[in-house]
């Protein structure tokens, strides 16, 4: 993915907007996980480029409010209080909260992302 494409997309997903990650599962609440790697690829991409430069602090609020909004949207679907239901949605949502959180922490500290140590594999 290039730099470009990783920036159009990561800013779509920060903006919630149409063709997102961010847009199908809390507008439509539906699980898209063509648009989850999607997501998680730029984010890689992004944090691989900024390596050398400090991550600007709107790419920070932009990470997290995406970060929040999809932990949010699984903890609500998980609560039998809430009349949150996301299509689509894996019986084991966790491997795709535990590649959110290392993105997260790969874009925000450089901490760095160990393929061998997901559950989930790439498709």
């Amino acid at each position: 993915m290039t730099a470009d494409r990783a920036r159009e997309i990561f800013d779509r997903n920060a903006l919630c907007q149409d063709g997102s990650f961010r847009e199908r599962l809390c507008e439509e609440c539906c699980f898209s996980e063509e648009y989850f790697w999607e997501f998680y690829d730029s984010v890689i991409t992004l944090a691989e480029n900024t390596r050398e430069n400090k991550v600007s602090v709107t790419d920070t609020a932009k990470i997290l409010a995406v970060y929040d909004r999809v932990l949010e949207m699984f903890r609500l679907h998980c609560d039998p209080d809430e009349d949150i239901e996301i299509a689509d949605l894996p019986e084991d949502p966790s491997g795709y909260l535990d590649r959110i959180d290392a993105a997260a922490r790969f874009f925000l500290n450089g901490e760095p992302i160990d393929e061998d140590g997901f559950v989930l594999k790439r498709p």
